[in-house]
C-alpha cells in the first residue's frame, strides 16, 4: 500500500493529466471548428454550385415532396439517379420555404466534419495510439480532399462520417462480439451505402469477417444473420420505393451505367493509349460527340432504360478492347491513389501547379507513414481492428478500377489512412528513440 503522501501525489498527477487531456481535446475541437469554418467561409461561393443535382433533389423533397431531379418548371418525376440519404438530410436540415440555403449546407458540413474528427480521435484511443490519437485527428482535420469537398454540395463529407461510424461499430464488435453489435455494423454500412453505393462492396466483403469473430458456429451464425437482417432493414425502404415508383427494385442507383461508361468508352481508351496517363482528357468533347442518351433526358422518366443502355455500351467497349480495359483499370486505380491532384486544364497557372505539388507532398508523407505502419504491422493488418479498414480500401479500389475514378473517390477512406499514418508515426518515434538509446 502506498504511503498517504505518495498516494495523494499520484492522485494529483492523475488529475492533472486528466485535466490536461480534457483541455487538449477541447482545443482540438475548437481548432477543427475554426479551420473548417474558415475554409467554408473563404470558399462560400462554391456552395452556389450543384454539380450532382443533390440540392435540386433536396429542394424537390422540401418544396414538392417528391424525390426528383425535375427542374421547377417541369412536373416532378420520381428518380433513383442519386442515392437518397444526403439530399434527404439536406432537406431535413433546412427550415426555409425557398429551398436549401448555402448557410444550411455550410453548417451541416461543418458539423459532419467536426464529428468525423472526433470519432477518428475516439477510434485512435480504442486502437491504443495514445497521444498519437491527436495526430490522427489532426491529419483528418487538415486533409486536403476533405477540406475541399466540404465546400461542395456533394456526398463526400457525409460519406466520410458514415465510414468512420462503421469503423467504430466494427471496433466495438471486435472487442465484445454479440449479435446486436453485429447488427449495428450491418446497419451502419447499409446507411453508408444509401449515401454512397460503393459501400455495398465493403458490406459484402466484411460480412464473412463478422461471422468469423466468434469461435462457436452458433454464435457465428447469429452474428452473420443479425448483420444481414439489420443491413436489409436499412436498404429495404429505398428498394421498395424504387420498385414502386421506378418499376424495378434498384438497390443502388440508376447512375452506375453512366459512371461505368464514363470510364470505359472509345474516347477515354484512345486518350490513355496515345497520351501520358497524367494528361488531361477532353471530357467535354466526349460529352458532345457521344450518342444521345435514350429518352434524351433522365427527367423524362427513361433513366432506367438509359442506365441499362449505358451499361451495355460500356460492356461492349470492354469486350471489343480487353487489353485497353486492363490498362484503363490500372490507370483508374492509379488516379484513385495518386498523391497529387490531376490537372483540370492544359493551361493551368503556376499557382495551380504549385498547389497540386504541395498537396502531393502532403499525401506523399502520409502514404509513406501508412506504408511503414503496414510493413511493421504485417499479419496484424489482416486482423481486427485494422482488417476493417483494409477491406474498405480493397472494396473501393476494386469498384473504382472498373468505374470512373479520381482522388475525391477515396475521401471516405481518409480517416482510416490517417489512423494508419499515425501508427506509422509511432513506429518512427520508437525507431528514433531506440537509436538514441543505442548511441548513449
Amino acid at each position: 500500500m502506498l504511503p498517504p503522501q505518495v498516494g495523494k501525489q499520484a492522485n494529483m498527477d492523475m488529475n492533472f493529466k486528466s485535466r490536461r487531456h480534457r483541455y487538449a481535446v477541447i482545443l482540438m475541437f475548437l481548432g477543427a471548428i475554426l479551420l473548417r469554418g474558415a475554409i467554408l467561409w473563404a470558399r462560400q461561393e462554391e456552395l452556389e454550385h450543384d454539380p450532382d443535382a443533390y440540392r435540386l433533389i433536396a429542394n424537390n423533397l422540401l418544396l414538392r415532396h417528391t424525390y426528383s431531379i425535375s427542374p421547377e418548371n417541369v412536373a416532378p418525376q420520381p428518380t433513383a439517379y442519386r442515392p437518397p440519404l444526403y439530399p434527404l438530410m439536406l432537406a431535413l436540415a433546412s427550415t426555409g420555404k425557398t429551398g436549401v440555403a448555402n448557410s444550411t449546407v455550410a453548417v451541416f458540413h461543418l458539423l459532419l466534419g467536426v464529428l468525423t474528427i472526433g470519432l477518428t480521435f475516439w477510434i485512435a484511443t480504442l486502437w491504443r495510439l495514445g497521444n498519437w490519437s491527436f495526430f490522427a485527428a489532426a491529419l483528418v482535420a487538415c486533409d486536403p480532399i476533405l477540406l475541399h469537398q466540404s465546400t461542395l454540395v456533394m456526398t463526400e463529407t457525409m460519406a466520410t462520417l458514415l465510414a468512420i461510424v462503421a469503423l467504430l461499430c466494427f471496433t466495438r464488435l471486435a472487442r465484445h462480439p454479440c449479435w446486436w453489435r453485429a447488427g449495428l455494423c450491418g446497419a451502419s454500412m447499409a446507411t453508408a451505402a444509401l449515401c454512397r453505393p460503393t459501400f455495398l462492396v465493403w458490406l459484402v466483403l466484411a460480412a464473412p469477417a463478422v461471422g468469423l469473430l466468434e469461435q462457436e458456429w452458433k454464435k457465428r451464425f447469429h452474428n452473420l444473420l443479425s448483420f444481414t437482417l439489420f443491413a436489409l432493414a436499412c436498404l429495404t425502404p429505398w428498394i421498395a420505393r424504387n420498385a414502386q415508383q421506378i418499376g424495378y427494385p434498384i438497390i443502388a442507383t440508376t447512375h452506375g451505367g453512366y459512371t461505368l461508361w464514363l470510364g470505359n468508352n472509345n474516347s477515354f481508351y484512345e486518350h490513355i493509349r496515345q497520351d501520358s496517363w497524367d494528361s488531361v482528357w477532353d471530357f467535354q468533347q466526349w460529352q458532345r460527340e457521344r450518342p444521345p442518351r435514350p429518352g434524351q433526358s433522365i427527367v423524362q422518366h427513361h433513366e432506367l432504360s438509359t442506365d441499362q443502355q449505358q451499361y451495355k455500351q460500356a460492356l461492349a467497349t470492354i469486350r471489343s478492347q480487353p487489353t485497353m480495359f486492363v490498362w484503363s483499370s490500372l490507370v483508374k486505380l492509379g488516379r484513385l491513389w495518386r498523391p497529387w491532384p490531376h490537372a483540370t486544364t492544359k493551361n493551368e497557372s503556376g499557382l495551380e501547379r504549385l498547389t497540386r505539388y504541395i498537396i502531393g507532398a502532403w499525401y506523399g508523407i502520409l502514404f509513406m507513414l501508412a506504408i511503414l505502419a503496414s510493413m511493421k504491422l504485417q499479419t496484424q493488418l489482416w486482423r481486427s481492428p485494422w482488417l476493417w479498414g483494409v477491406l474498405a480500401c480493397g472494396s473501393f479500389s476494386l469498384i473504382h478500377s472498373f468505374f470512373w475514378s479520381n482522388m475525391r473517390m477515396r475521401a471516405p477512406l481518409m480517416p482510416f489512412l490517417c489512423l494508419l499514418a499515425a501508427q506509422g508515426a509511432v513506429f518512427c518515434c520508437h525507431l528514433v528513440n531506440r537509436r538514441k538509446s543505442c548511441q548513449r
